[in-house]
């Protein structure tokens, strides 16, 4: 079974190339191979033919979520119980003409 990997998903994997491979004396040929390796790992996935371990499907899982701030905030918003702003601004007052 043959699979080809989409042109924008190839692009992801040269721009990530290009993001590992800054440095001055990394040249076109070492770019190229890593280039391969990403790739040839990408397929191993997708085909199953590498297992994903307990580690890779953790890094898959927080890259999946993002950045974890807005996601909080999401959640923060989704999940705040009813009954959580009621009850703190009852209290305000009380705290605020205590001596």
């Amino acid at each position: 079974m043959s699979i080809t990997i989409k042109g924008e998903t190839l692009e992801k994997i040269r721009a990530l190339c290009s993001t590992i491979s800054v440095a001055p004396h990394v040249d076109k040929d070492l770019r190229d191979e890593l280039f391969t390796h990403l790739e040839e790992k990408l397929l191993g996935y997708i085909t199953g033919e590498i297992k994903l371990t307990e580690e890779d499907a953790f890094i898959l899982v927080r890259e999946h979520f993002g950045k974890m701030p807005p996601v909080k905030k999401l959640l923060q918003r989704v999940y705040v119980s009813p009954a959580c702003p009621a009850v703190s601004g009852r209290f305000v007052g009380f705290f605020a003409v205590r001596p």
